[in-house]
């Protein structure tokens, strides 16, 4: 499969995190899944929260470009296998027993609790136990996306930008899951900021969770530095709000005007005539003129197409993609519902086999009918949305259900993920 597949398959785990559907450690042991090998016997991952790719080169990770394709093992039941904590996977029942057993008593080894039976995760702490089978086969320590986080052997204490994005993932939760207000998830993201050896202040995005520098007067996104932060804390930029994507905007503090009367304006006297009303004529046709050629070329540069022009009248087409991240094959069948009596509706079929990746393009806005079933029988789940001009929607197959995502306006609920409670599918 080529990277960029496997980065969006990477992006739903994602999502989950973001709005609150995994915990950052159910998040980290699903990035392990995600090591491939290529045709010459290299391993590759990709970083945690940015698309960079890096090779493992026996003691430590470093950024390269991937090769154009890469070896997948069998994706679906590796996941089912190793990582039961992201996808849910009905556990087989149990066998009668004819006489009590003694019960197992295990302890954590990170917190000291006792529990019965064994368990992967302590019913405390919710920390990972020790497997007590066969040691797993080394697998290398993950990439990362900041300069000098290595967890090999040689690691040192994580630096105060990994902190700064683990207590972010944390309130990021919090506050998809309502456990705490925006209000306080800004106040929060303020005290996260850290200052490097240069005296330059750093932050995280609100909504996109990567970093930024300031320069005194605006924000720009950039990777942190290798170097500790500087000792002491002074006094962070207060002049400017933090960066955050365009969904979720930081109003600026607003200034009251100074009050100014301006002098009266000569009042001129008309001297009728034509003169003026040709000038107005002539000022018109100018600018007519400029406003055809700049068009003429964006259209011709790609900048400006058909599509766009459709969007901004509200007739332009929308899009459904379809991720199917089953082990098996299904079947999504899309239909356009309420049409008028003297026009056709639109409708199609897709087929798609595990981990493929189809779209479909409703010329048409309207309401439309989506069915998921298996090639072998039995449905998956039906959605019914409203499509509008220039909408991208995304559906995402798993074992467990079907998901749902507004690329061009997501929501920021995390209900409205899953087919069977999202507003989305009530049309």
């Amino acid at each position: 499969m080529t990277p960029d597949q496997l980065i969006r398959r990477l992006d739903t785990f994602r999502e989950r995190l973001k709005y609150g559907l995994m915990t950052a450690n159910e998040f980290k042991e699903a990035l392990r899944l995600f090591q491939f090998s290529d045709d010459v016997g290299h391993l590759w991952a990709p970083g945690a929260t940015s698309n960079q790719w890096y090779r493992w080169d026996r003691t430590h990770w470093t950024a390269a470009p991937p090769p154009p394709l890469l070896n997948v093992p069998t994706m679906p039941a590796a996941t089912l296998a190793q990582s039961d904590s992201v996808i849910a996977e009905p556990k087989p029942a149990l066998p009668p027993k004819s006489a009590p057993e003694p019960a197992v008593m295990s302890t954590c080894p990170h917190c000291n609790a006792h529990f019965e039976g064994l368990a992967k995760f302590c019913p405390t702490c919710g920390k990972p136990q020790i497997a007590s089978s066969a040691p797993s086969p080394a697998i290398p320590p993950r990439p990362t996306d900041l300069p000098g986080r290595n967890t090999g052997p040689t690691a040192q204490a994580p630096s105060p930008f990994i902190q700064a994005e683990d207590k972010y993932f944390t309130l990021r939760g919090q506050l998809e899951t309502g456990r705490i207000t925006r209000e306080q998830f800004k106040v929060a993201l303020q005290q996260l900021m850290i200052q490097d050896a240069q005296g330059q202040w750093w932050i995280i995005g609100a909504d996109d969770s990567k970093w930024y520098v300031s320069d005194g007067m605006r924000w720009s996104q950039s990777e942190p530095p290798v170097s500790a932060p500087i000792a002491g804390r002074a006094s962070p930029p207060s002049a400017m709000p933090p960066p955050s994507s365009p969904r979720h905007q930081f109003a600026p503090v607003p200034v009251a005007p100074q009050q100014f009367t301006p002098p009266p304006m000569p009042v001129r006297k008309s001297r009728g005539g034509c003169g003026c009303w040709l000038k107005g004529c002539l000022v018109a046709l100018a600018l007519i003129l400029v406003l055809g050629v700049a068009a003429f070329f964006a259209y011709q540069s790609g900048a400006i197409t058909l599509n766009t022009v459709l969007n901004v009248i509200g007739m332009g087409p929308g899009d459904i993609e379809i991720d199917n991240f089953r082990d098996d094959a299904i079947l999504v069948s899309i239909r356009q519902i309420e049409v008028s009596q003297d026009s056709s509706p639109v409708q199609g079929t897709l087929n798609l086999n595990a981990f493929d990746i189809k779209s479909f393009r409703a010329q048409n806005p309207g309401r439309y009918r989506v069915d998921f079933t298996l090639k072998t029988g039995g449905g998956l789940g039906t959605c019914t949305l409203t499509v509008r001009s220039g909408d991208h929607y995304q559906f995402v197959a798993l074992p467990d259900g079907i998901m749902i995502h507004r690329a061009n306006n997501p929501s920021s609920v995390g209900r409205d993920l899953n087919t069977l409670s999202s507003s989305f599918c009530r049309g």
